[in-house]
């Protein structure tokens, strides 16, 4: 049981501010790219690893650091990662060197572990009547902090381009959010005794390095080049080989028997439709409005301050859904909500593909869309509190996040490949079609993610009826 001054609204906080820094860490930066080429000298491919190499480490990180959490401690894992993400974040900030910068920039991603770990210890440590609002909470978080996060970096940039203060800015974040995982977050005891498996973590690492690097750089590398397809072959090897490894290790980094759990592909795929619409949509949103339109007949030609209020009320109802989505559980099967979550998240990125010439129809088709995938998102946590046991908890909830994060990775491939095709010879931007093509391929994930979703979650629950929870 918790400790009598145990505050679970003061852990939940200082959880929100870990896990919000992964998207501080990517929005401050996202929208002033450019800025780092005039900087450090290089080219727009190479600017673009400032938030690839991020994604990269967030992405192997998640399932190692989730495993050792288990094994040495919640809280200790994640101070360390936020200790990577305030040392990363002060070494970007005086990086001499384009590659000192990356070097700063990639330990960021390991905030990424703050969300599987996060769910986690709420289970462990939280009252049983808050465990469900609070993992609920803790996943919405991203949203609204990707919304803030733009905004910020409109305001630290200004009209004179200052690159400076958004890199200080980011590091006094990671900071703050290292002095309120060490000081506010407890340590759970429940351990779960087990060794590294190294072979596993090494595979899994190089594996999902393969298939980012493919989503990420295939758009430069050109899809059909020897280059993409070779490492996109070594990924799917390297994978399968891992497959193989863990079901024959008596102690795997994760068992693949928990992969192919209803239950848990159920959340996993449902995680992965949220990350690709999320990014696509949010990103496509913020630089379609930017789009001067005496040049391109479309856009408002909005700062990168102006882009962010344009995006605000959208995420700030993504957050706010997490608490009408506990309301509508209340009602109906947590299923069919996050199903229906996600068909209204569709509805409204196909009104933003036909028409979002005005500023309201921007706005409103946007909250109709971010709501949508905030009641999605809010209850896939408590999903897996309820589907999942105690000992499978850390590794069913990275299996999500890494699935989140390689969805964000294949919405940003779609959005720069749609950009880039529908952008003529010498135009500044793409046509306004490419962007309707891109809330088109959102709107199309998130009714394939709803619908596989429900067909996988109704074969958990007839599982359910014969077996115990812990193994739907």
């Amino acid at each position: 049981m918790p400790h009598a001054k145990f505050r679970p609204t003061l852990v939940l906080s200082a959880l929100i501010a870990g896990w919000c820094g992964l998207a501080v860490q990517g929005v401050l930066v996202s929208p002033v790219l450019p800025l780092f080429q005039e900087k450090y000298g290089v080219g727009p491919g190479a600017a673009s690893l400032v938030l690839t190499s991020a994604l990269l480490v967030a992405t192997i990180s998640i399932p190692v650091m989730s495993r050792l959490g288990d094994r040495y401690g919640k809280k200790r894992l994640m101070v360390v990662a936020m200790a990577f993400l305030a040392g990363g974040g002060i070494i970007a900030a005086v990086a001499p060197t384009f590659g000192v910068l990356l070097i700063g920039r990639s330990m960021q991603g390991t905030a990424a572990v703050m969300l599987p770990l996060g769910i986690s210890l709420i289970r462990d440590e939280f009252p049983e009547h808050l465990v469900r609002r609070s993992s609920s909470i803790l996943g919405a978080s991203i949203g609204i902090a990707g919304g803030i996060g733009l905004v910020v970096a409109g305001l630290l940039v200004g009209d004179e381009g200052n690159l400076d203060a958004v890199l200080r800015f980011s590091a006094a974040y990671g900071v703050f959010a290292l002095l309120c995982v060490s000081f506010l977050v407890p340590e759970s005891d429940f351990r779960v005794k087990s060794a590294l498996d190294v072979p596993g973590a090494v595979l899994l690492s190089l594996g999902l390095v393969c298939l980012l690097l493919t989503l990420s750089e295939g758009g430069t590398w050109g899809w059909g080049s020897a280059l993409t397809l070779g490492v996109l072959a070594a990924g799917v090897l390297l994978l399968a080989a891992w497959v193989l490894v863990e079901r024959r290790h008596v102690d795997p980094l994760i068992d693949v028997r928990l992969l192919v759990r209803p239950a848990v592909l159920s959340t996993g795929v449902a995680s992965f439709a949220f990350g690709f619409a999320q990014l696509a949509g949010f990103v496509a949103i913020a630089n379609m409005v930017q789009v001067d339109p005496a040049e391109s007949g479309y856009g408002f030609g909005a700062t990168v301050l102006q882009s962010g209020w344009f995006v605000l009320p959208q995420t700030t109802v993504q957050f706010l859904a997490a608490f009408v989505a506990a309301r509508l559980v209340r009602r109906w099967p947590s299923p069919a909500v996050i199903t229906a979550g996600y068909g209204a998240a569709a509805v409204g990125l196909l009104l933003l593909a036909l028409e979002s010439s005005q500023a309201w129809q921007v706005v409103g088709f946007s909250c109709v869309y971010g709501a949508g995938l905030g009641v999605s998102f809010a209850l896939l946590p408590p999903r897996l509190v309820d589907t999942v046991s105690h000992e499978q908890m850390t590794p069913a909830s990275a299996i999500s996040a890494v699935l989140f994060n390689v969805g964000q990775a294949g919405g940003g491939a779609v959005l720069g490949a749609v950009l880039a095709a529908t952008t003529a010879a010498g135009a500044l931007a793409p046509s306004e079609s490419g962007y309707s093509y891109v809330f088109l391929a959102c709107a199309v994930v998130s009714v394939v993610g709803g619908v596989v979703f429900a067909l996988l979650a109704g074969r958990a629950t007839r599982h359910a009826r014969g077996a115990a929870p812990s193994l739907a």
